[in-house]
C-alpha cells in the first residue's frame, strides 16, 4: 500500500513556468548531487528522487507477490502480468500512462500532438476534440439532450455523459472512493478530477499563468485559466429592462438572469426540506448542512478547522491567518 510522504527537503517545488497557451515548462529541477534532470510537474521530480533514495513506495498486494516499484505506473503494468493483460505503454517523453488498447493509446497520443480531429459540427461553434465521444457528449449542450437519468427514487437529475451521472449517484450511496494519501489529510472525493485539484493544493502547482498583458495569475487547472481568461472579455449582456451587466461565460448569464425571473430550478431532495435555490452551486453547499460534509480545510499549520463552504474558509484565512 502507497502512503505518500512528506516531499524531501531536496526537493526544489519551484512555480512551473507557462507558455501562452499554458502548456507548463520542466521547472522541478532535481537537487541531487551531480543530477540535473527536470520536470514537469512534482510528482514527477519525487518519483525521480526515489530512484536516488531507493526507496520503492508502490506495492504490488496481488496475493503473495509483495513487488514494490518506484512509480504507480510501474505497478499498473506490472499488476497486468498477473491478469495476463496486454499494456500498450505511452513512450512520451515524461508520460506515464498506460493503456489496455491501442485505440486508447492512440487517443492518449494526440493530447501530446496537440492533435483534435473531431470537430463540432454545430453551426458557428469551432471546438474540436481528441475523441469522437468527447465530441459527441460536447453536441448535447447544444441540443440539450441529457440522456442519463438518475434511477434514485425521487430524483429527477438527467446528464449529458455516462461518468456524470455515476458521480451523481455516489451523493446517493455517499459512496467518495478517491482518497487523498497526503500525510495527515485522508480528504475523500467522488471524481478523481476533483482528488487531481485537491492535491494540488498541497504541492502548491499552479502551472497555468494567464498570458493576458499585466495579469499574471496562476491557476492550477487549465479549465480555470481558460475561464479566468473570459473574464478580460465580457461578451454576455443581460437584457433584463434597466439591467446592463455582462458577463464572461453563458452560464453565468443564465444564473443571473434567475435573479429577475425569480427561478430557482434546484431542488433539495433531502427528506423534509424542499428548499430550491436558483444555483446548482448553493445547492450543492445547502446539501453539505444535511450530510455534515466539511470538505474545505485550513491548511495553515496547527490549524485543522474545516468547513462547508469555501469563501467560509477563505474569511477564516484573512482573519486569522494573515
Amino acid at each position: 500500500m502507497f502512503t505518500n510522504s512528506s516531499l524531501s527537503p531536496s526537493l526544489t517545488t519551484c512555480r512551473a513556468l507557462t507558455t501562452a497557451v499554458g502548456k507548463p515548462f520542466h521547472s522541478y529541477k532535481c537537487t541531487w548531487s551531480g543530477c540535473d534532470e527536470s520536470f514537469q510537474n512534482s510528482y514527477r521530480l519525487q518519483v525521480h528522487m526515489w530512484t536516488h533514495t531507493g526507496e520503492r513506495p508502490y506495492a504490488c498486494e496481488y496475493q503473495a507477490c509483495g513487488e514494490t516499484f518506484v512509480s504507480r505506473h510501474d505497478l499498473i503494468a506490472h499488476t497486468r502480468t498477473h491478469s495476463g493483460a496486454r499494456l500498450y505503454t505511452c513512450e512520451f517523453s515524461d508520460c506515464d500512462a498506460v493503456f489496455t488498447s491501442l485505440d486508447t493509446l492512440k487517443a492518449h497520443l494526440r493530447t501530446h500532438a496537440g492533435e483534435l480531429p473531431f470537430e463540432c459540427e454545430y453551426l458557428g461553434c469551432n471546438k474540436s476534440f481528441v475523441l469522437r465521444s468527447q465530441m459527441k457528449t460536447h453536441m448535447r449542450t447544444h441540443t440539450g439532450e441529457r440522456p442519463f437519468a438518475c434511477t434514485y427514487s425521487g430524483c429527477e437529475a438527467t446528464f449529458e455523459d455516462g461518468s456524470a451521472i455515476q458521480a451523481h449517484e455516489r451523493i446517493h450511496t455517499g459512496e467518495r472512493p478517491y482518497k487523498c494519501e497526503f500525510p495527515d489529510c485522508g480528504q475523500t472525493y467522488i471524481q478523481q478530477n476533483h482528488l487531481q485539484q485537491h492535491s494540488m493544493t498541497h504541492s502548491g502547482e499552479r502551472p497555468f499563468a494567464c498570458f493576458f498583458p499585466g495579469c499574471n495569475k496562476t491557476f492550477s487547472r487549465k479549465g480555470t485559466l481558460t475561464e479566468h481568461m473570459l473574464t478580460h472579455d465580457k461578451p454576455y449582456v443581460c437584457t433584463h429592462p434597466g439591467c446592463d451587466k455582462t458577463f464572461s461565460a453563458k452560464r453565468y448569464l443564465r444564473n443571473h438572469l434567475r435573479i429577475h425571473t425569480g427561478e430557482r430550478p434546484f431542488v433539495c431532495n433531502y427528506p423534509g426540506c424542499g428548499k430550491s435555490f436558483n444555483q446548482k452551486v448553493t445547492l450543492t453547499a445547502h446539501l453539505r448542512v444535511h450530510t455534515g460534509e466539511r470538505p474545505y480545510k485550513c491548511e495553515f499549520p496547527g490549524c485543522n478547522k474545516t468547513f462547508s463552504i469555501k469563501s467560509n474558509m477563505t474569511k477564516h484565512i484573512l482573519k486569522h491567518h494573515k
